[in-house]
């Protein structure tokens, strides 16, 4: 029996040094819960991020807070993307053109009245509308454009039949229908 208290107080003995059952468990809880608000707040970080990604690649949201500099921008797109159509209709990327060298001899003579008076006339030249027009490009998209507008009419002319005559012809027959009904 003394053995056995013997071997009690051994057990004592290391028993501090060795955390209990029940602190374990509650170190084990505590570590759960930091777990758990660890995740939350990875989370609710990882939403508001999404949030802000959202918010900043929403193209209309950003044309609605800054309209002057989207609109700049858009401004300036349509010039450049306007001039470099210019020249390659005009072809001032490579060889120079015929109306290019006619304009270089013309330039080379003395400024006159009437030199500068032919100048800004230029009647043998065509216009860049009349060298876009020329284009196969240009009746592709003629006949594109027709095709759609032929398209977006019998839209609507399918609309107005289906929807619109129907519920203006009820709104008729129901006033006319107060109307004869109030005499």
């Amino acid at each position: 029996m003394a053995e056995a208290g013997a071997v009690g107080l051994a057990r004592q003995e290391t028993a501090p040094n060795q955390p209990s059952k029940e602190e374990l468990q509650r170190r084990m809880d505590d570590a759960r819960h930091a777990i758990t608000g660890t995740v939350a707040d990875i989370k609710n970080s990882v939403v508001h991020q999404y949030e802000v990604v959202k918010d900043t690649l929403d193209w209309r949201e950003q044309v609605k807070r800054r309209p002057v500099a989207w609109s700049a921008g858009a401004l300036g797109s349509g010039l450049l993307l306007g001039w470099g159509i210019a020249s390659v209709v005009k072809g001032r990327r490579g060889a120079p053109s015929t109306y290019d060298q006619r304009d270089r001899q013309q330039t080379a003579k003395p400024l006159q009245p009437s030199v500068v008076h032919e100048t800004r006339r230029r009647p043998d030249k065509p216009g860049l509308l009349k060298q876009i027009k020329g284009t196969p490009v240009f009746r592709d998209l003629q006949t594109e454009g027709a095709g759609l507008a032929k398209s977006f009419v019998g839209d609507l002319s399918k609309i107005g039949r289906e929807v619109l005559l129907p519920a203006i012809s009820g709104k008729i027959r129901n006033w006319l229908n107060d109307q004869l009904g109030e005499d």
